[in-house]
C-alpha cells in the first residue's frame, strides 16, 4: 500500500474523489498529497469566498445588506484601502492556476464583491483576460441570476466583469439569460466568443438565448456540442454546417419553421451535420411539423442517441402527423448505429398514433443491432398489447432499458393493461440484455406457482406503474423468482413526494416482502 501512494497518478486519483473537506484534510497530513490535494479543493469554485480570504485582511470592509427572503441578508465586501498587485501575488501564483471550473452561485446570504471590488481587480491585474483563473475550462456565466437576490442594479453591472474568468483556455461556456434583451451582454457575449475560436461546447441553460445573428456570426470549427432555446431556422442552417459538431439540443417554445430552403440544402450538402452523433429536441406547442422538417435535415446512420419531446397545449396534432414524425425519425436512425431512443409526449396523440400503428412493421423507429435504450412517454401511458411487446422484442433485440410508462402518472386512466405477467416473463427471456423495465401489467391472473425460469433475468430496475394487483405475496414470491438481480421496485421511476394511487399501497407491501427477501439472500 505504501508503495502505492509513491504513484503520483494513484495520489491524484484519490484526492479527486474525496470531498473538498476531506481532500484538505488529507493534504494537510501529508506532504504527498498536498498538491494533488490543492489541485482537487480548487478545481470547481462557486463563490468569491476563496479568492476573499486568499488576499490580506487589511483590504476588505464588509457591508450588511438586505436580501430577497425576509430575515436573511448578503454582505457586499468592498474595499477598505487600494487593491495593489502585491496583494494578489499569493492567489496568482499558487491557488488561480487550479482552477477549472467557475460558477457563482447565487443564493440568500452570500458573499459578494462589490462593483468597485472587482473593478480594483481589473486593474490590478492590468485588465488581464481570465486573470482569477487562466486555465479555467468551464464557465458558468449566469449574472441575471442574481436580479431578485442582489437587485437589478447590481446584477446589471456584473458582466461586464467577465473578462477576470475569460481565460484562453475555456473549452465550454453556459449562460441562462436572454442576452439579446441586455446590449452590454450581447456585446460581451459576442467578444467572448471572439476570444474563443477553440469553444467546444456552448449551453444555454433554462432561458439562456443568443441574439439573433450571434451564433451564425462565428466559424465554430472546434465546437461539439451546442444546446440552445429558441433556435432560428437560421441556427439550424448554420449548424448543419460545422464539422465537429456531435450533440444538438434545442428546446423551442414556438414553432421552429424548417422550410423547403433548409431541407434542400441538407440534401444538397454531402457534408451536413458530418459528425452529429446525439440530438435532442424539445418544443413547448401542438405543432410537430417543425420536428419533422429539423429530423428531415439530419443525416443518416450516424445517430446514436435521439431525444424527442413535444407538446403542452390543450390541443394536439392530427396521428397523421405523428405517424410521419415516426417515420422521419425510422429513416435518420440506423439499427447499425442507434444506442438510444427516447419520444416523449405530453399529449395523447403519440401514444395513439403508436397503438392505431402497431398492426404494420414500418411505423416502428427500427433499430436492432446495438439499441440499448427506449422510451416512449405518453400521457395515458402507451398500453401496449402482446403483440407490441414482441415486435419490440423483435426490433431491438439488444435493449438494455424500456420504459413506456405514462409521462403524466394521474393523468393514467384506469385503462386494464393489456399485459399480463406472462407477457413480462416473456419480455425478459426475449431481451437477455435488459437492465431496466418500466411496464404496466395485469398482475392479477398470478396463481403463486409460476415456473421457475430457463434462464435468470439480469433485471435491475422494475418500475410497474399502478399496476392492478390483488394478492402482495403472490407478486412478491413472483417478483423474486422471475428477476434474481433486482435492485429496485417501484411504481415510479423518479418521484419527489408520495404519490396515492389506486394499487399503491399494495405495491409498497410488495417492496416490502421483496426487500426481506432480497436482505435474507444477501
Amino acid at each position: 500500500m505504501e508503495q502505492c501512494m509513491q504513484i503520483s497518478e494513484i495520489v491524484a486519483l484519490i484526492c479527486s474523489v474525496a470531498t473538498k473537506e476531506s481532500a484538505l484534510s488529507i493534504g494537510l497530513t501529508s506532504l504527498q498529497f498536498l498538491e494533488p490535494a490543492l489541485d482537487s479543493v480548487w478545481q470547481t469554485i462557486d463563490s468569491f469566498e476563496p479568492l476573499i480570504k486568499c488576499l490580506p485582511t487589511d483590504i476588505w470592509a464588509r457591508q450588511i445588506v438586505p436580501s430577497s427572503s425576509p430575515g436573511i441578508s448578503n454582505t457586499v465586501v468592498t474595499l477598505r484601502r487600494e487593491l495593489r498587485p502585491d496583494d494578489l501575488r499569493r492567489y496568482l501564483t499558487f491557488y488561480a492556476p487550479r482552477i477549472r471550473r467557475f460558477g457563482l452561485k447565487i443564493f440568500a446570504g452570500m458573499h459578494i464583491l462589490s462593483t468597485e471590488s472587482l473593478l480594483a481587480l481589473q486593474v490590478a491585474t492590468d485588465y488581464q483576460l481570465g486573470a482569477l483563473a487562466p486555465r479555467l475550462k468551464k464557465l458558468a456565466w449566469c449574472p441575471r441570476a442574481a436580479d431578485n437576490v442582489l437587485g437589478r442594479d447590481f446584477s446589471s453591472q456584473l458582466p461586464a466583469f467577465m473578462s477576470l474568468f475569460l481565460s484562453s483556455e475555456i473549452s465550454w461556456i453556459e449562460f441562462d439569460s436572454d442576452i439579446g434583451h441586455y446590449p452590454l451582454d450581447a456585446a460581451l457575449m459576442r467578444r467572448a466568443f471572439k476570444h474563443l475560436p477553440h469553444l467546444k461546447a456552448l449551453t444555454g441553460t433554462k432561458f439562456g438565448r443568443l441574439p439573433a445573428s450571434t451564433f451564425t456570426s462565428f466559424p465554430w470549427s472546434h465546437l461539439e456540442r451546442l444546446f440552445l432555446h429558441e433556435m432560428s431556422e437560421d441556427d439550424l442552417r448554420h449548424a448543419m454546417t460545422l464539422p465537429s459538431l456531435r450533440k444538438l439540443a434545442a428546446i423551442n417554445s414556438r414553432t421552429i419553421p424548417v422550410s423547403d430552403r433548409s431541407k434542400a440544402l441538407a440534401r444538397r450538402i454531402s457534408t451536413a451535420f458530418p459528425s452529429l452523433r446525439e440530438v435532442v429536441f424539445v418544443t413547448f406547442h401542438d405543432d410537430i411539423t417543425s420536428l419533422i422538417g429539423i429530423m428531415q435535415c439530419l443525416p443518416a446512420s450516424s445517430l446514436i442517441e435521439c431525444l424527442i419531446s413535444s407538446g403542452a397545449s390543450a390541443s394536439h396534432p392530427p396521428v397523421s402527423e405523428c405517424k410521419t414524425l415516426f417515420q422521419a425519425i425510422r429513416d435518420k436512425c440506423s439499427p447499425l448505429a442507434m444506442k438510444k431512443l427516447r419520444l416523449i409526449d405530453s399529449l395523447p396523440c403519440g401514444r395513439d398514433a403508436l397503438r392505431h400503428g402497431g398492426t404494420s412493421n414500418d411505423n416502428y423507429p427500427r433499430t436492432t443491432q446495438h439499441e440499448a435504450n427506449v422510451k416512449l412517454g405518453f400521457p395515458g401511458g402507451v398500453l401496449p398489447n402482446p403483440d407490441v411487446l414482441s415486435r419490440i422484442a423483435v426490433h431491438w433485440p439488444n435493449l438494455r432499458e424500456l420504459d413506456i410508462l405514462s409521462t403524466c402518472f394521474h393523468a393514467n386512466p384506469l385503462t386494464p393493461p393489456c399485459v399480463d405477467h406472462n407477457h413480462v416473463i416473456a419480455v425478459l427471456q426475449a431481451l437477455p440484455s435488459l437492465r431496466t423495465l418500466c411496464l404496466q401489467f395485469d398482475s392479477t391472473g398470478l396463481v403463486g406457482d409460476e415456473a421457475v425460469p430457463k434462464s435468470a433475468s439480469k433485471l435491475q430496475v422494475f418500475i410497474v406503474g399502478d399496476s392492478p394487483i390483488t394478492s402482495p405475496s403472490k407478486v412478491a414470491r413472483f417478483i423474486t423468482t422471475q428477476c434474481p438481480l433486482l435492485q429496485k421496485l417501484d411504481i415510479l421511476q423518479y418521484k419527489t413526494t408520495p404519490l396515492l394511487t389506486p394499487f399503491g399501497e399494495r405495491w409498497q407491501v410488495v417492496s416490502a416482502l421483496w426487500g426481506k427477501e432480497k436482505a435474507s439472500r444477501d
